[in-house]
């Protein structure tokens, strides 16, 4: 059974500070049930790599992980949000490489989200976050809405509007914000920390490398973007995300989890919600 009242007291940090009664936390004009409110407070998390082409001493050309990447994300109805991730060592380490996400639902025909360009160094935590009134006055179709968020490498073209076209939009309008210093807590944000459900070393993805060898003729040494879909599940008194079990859902798939992996000759790995 919902416990609007376990929901709010998870809540306190994110709630106005003057609200008065639920229908005040809700947009102006909002006529649908007040069950949404558990989707007040978003939080995704997710291991992410990019798929690349090696080749062994015998000459044999395989396809396997070439860079990790842990990415969470973090959105509330007062339209705040966060965006972090960190990826690990490789075989090709001084690549430049971008993360994103964007949402599914959207008030116009613009995809809504935020890519970060600044392609940080490996084992570098990069944290963007910032206030949009498009996901507080829309919030309850926004956050319950789902996601996408994106992993991309060379030597795939890194444009960053493969992370909105790939949702059907065909332009894009980021989010208010930019990058932020971590604010000194494991997630980089006081306001969106870990949920118990993250891992202890989301901080830490391991390396992956690729022998070196010749360049497969459809992919590279470090083969492409690779995406999570995210979708919000009701969740009383606590974070709220599909947050799933384990680390390996790029190396196989798994039918428990929701997901289904798929691969192209491109090296894109691609995970849909089934």
């Amino acid at each position: 059974m919902l416990s609007i009242g376990a929901v709010l007291a998870n809540y306190q940090s994110h709630l106005p500070s003057n609200w008065k009664g639920l229908r005040s936390l809700f947009p102006p004009g909002y006529t649908g049930s007040i069950s949404l409110l558990v989707y007040y407070v978003i939080f995704f998390y997710r291991q992410l790599s990019t798929q690349g082409f090696g080749e062994n001493a015998q000459g044999q050309t395989f396809t396997g992980p070439s860079c990790w990447g842990h990415f969470w994300f973090g959105a509330d109805g007062q339209g705040r949000w966060f965006f972090a991730w960190i990826y690990g060592d490789s075989d090709r380490r001084s690549d430049p490489r971008q993360g994103g996400f964007v949402f599914k639902f959207s008030p116009d025909s613009h995809g809504r989200g935020y890519v970060d360009t600044s392609r940080p160094p490996f084992s570098t935590l990069s944290c963007n976050a910032g206030n949009d009134p498009v996901i507080s006055l829309n919030w309850p179709q926004v956050l319950s809405g789902g996601g996408r968020m994106s992993f991309q490498a060379p030597p795939a073209d890194l444009n960053f509007s493969d992370v909105w076209t790939a949702e059907g939009f065909a332009s894009f309008a980021a989010l208010a914000g930019g990058h932020v210093p971590a604010e000194g807590v494991p997630s980089g944000s006081s306001l969106f920390p870990f949920p118990k459900t993250v891992p202890a070393n989301a901080l830490e993805p391991p390396a992956a490398s690729l022998f070196s060898g010749t360049q497969d003729a459809d992919g590279g040494a470090d083969g492409g973007p690779s995406f999570f879909h995210f979708r919000s599940r009701k969740r009383s008194g606590q974070y709220l995300g599909s947050v799933k079990r384990g680390f390996d859902h790029h190396l196989k798939g798994s039918a428990a989890s929701g997901t289904v992996t798929t691969r192209t000759s491109s090296g894109m790995s691609t995970e849909t919600e089934t």
